[in-house]
């Protein structure tokens, strides 16, 4: 996805982020529910996801709680939520400037669940059917979308994704529409 398609800039905390509970990092079962990811409380760096052509895979890769917090270090928490740290000032804060939730971070389980549902996706990408019931069931955002102008395509659409998590399902549904049309032209 080029970043012509996308208008979305997102942030990390340059200090990263922690896991405060006693979990053990390394294993997946019997995380506490309410287990989350906190900002260190360091300056947020922006950054331009769609650059950063490795991010989609690098997601792919997270399977257990060091996994996860190893990519938001590097690309910062998957929701506006996660950036909610009361040892800062600084905040990248909901688009209606108000906190999602009272707690400081993001739920430990946001990404782990969302990185294996991407999974059992892109597995099933050849079965249409399996793919649109695995959307259906995952509760997908509206995205705000704009038709613009292109010189080569005539038009093309661009999207306005609100948090990172909503920005990699968009590269999801991408990369599985392609294979679509590959198998069905090929």
């Amino acid at each position: 996805m080029t970043e012509a398609l996308v208008d979305f800039t997102w942030a990390t905390d340059t200090k990263g982020f922690h896991i405060p509970g006693n979990v053990d990092l390394n294993v997946r079962d019997a995380i506490p529910l309410d287990e989350r990811i906190v900002r260190n409380g360091g300056p947020l760096q922006r950054y331009l996801p769609a650059k950063i052509e490795s991010l989609f895979d690098e997601f792919l890769l997270v399977r257990t709680p060091a996994d996860l917090l190893r990519f938001v270090d590097l690309r910062g928490p998957l929701t506006r939520d996660g950036f909610y740290c009361e040892a800062s000032e600084e905040d990248f804060g909901a688009p209606n400037e108000f906190q999602l939730s009272l707690d400081e971070g993001e739920a430990l389980d946001v990404g782990l669940e969302s990185s294996d549902w991407f999974r059992t996706v892109l597995k099933e990408k050849d079965k249409p059917k399996r793919v649109a019931r695995s959307f259906e069931k995952f509760r997908l955002e509206k995205y705000q979308v704009e038709i613009t102008p292109d010189d080569k395509l005539g038009i093309r659409f661009k999207f306005f994704p609100e948090n990172l998590l909503d920005y990699l399902i968009l590269r999801l549904a991408h990369v599985v529409l392609v294979a679509r049309f590959i198998q069905i032209d090929g």
